[in-house]
């Protein structure tokens, strides 16, 4: 190889931030003292209070610390995600499938040929059965337990 010129040996990413976003998570480094027990708080409340056998909810190991970016949880093989997302929506609660499988997107498929159903079994189900509910600083206790609530009657 040359001298000065580059040499890829594997696929690379640019993550580089813009501004505004250096800008944003400027802000929220700020504030994150009060963002993540505010989150810890109410991601309490659904573990506590969701007690619907067809919803698998996340577990936080003993001793760890969750920074509950998502509060993603599972719906049972006999729940349709999108029927669910459309209640939820019907009741003013907004929430969408929450995790993404990337080797099911219709690039991944053509470039590489997995069948994301066998090949990222895991992945694949957290796409498919996968529920985010809402969880955000702003979020009041009264609404999580409204959207608890809810999630029990489905």
């Amino acid at each position: 190889m040359e001298a000065g010129k580059m040499n890829f040996i594997e696929a690379g990413f640019n993550y580089r931030l813009t501004d505004f976003q250096a800008a944003l998570a400027l802000s929220q480094f700020e504030r994150i003292g009060n963002i993540l027990p505010s989150k810890q708080e109410l991601a309490a409340i659904y573990l506590s209070e969701i007690k619907n056998s067809k919803i698998k909810l996340p577990v936080v190991p003993t001793g760890h610390n969750h920074t509950w970016q998502t509060f993603h949880v599972l719906l049972n093989e006999e729940l349709d995600q999108q029927e669910i997302i459309s209640k939820l929506k019907e009741k003013n609660i907004g929430t969408n499938y929450g995790a993404q499988c990337i080797p099911a997107q219709t690039y991944y498929f053509n470039k590489y040929g997995y069948v994301s159903e066998k090949d990222f079994p895991n992945a694949y189900s957290a796409f498919t059965n996968g529920l985010a509910l809402p969880l955000y600083e702003r979020l009041t206790k009264e609404q999580v337990l409204y959207i608890a609530q809810t999630i029990n009657q489905l």
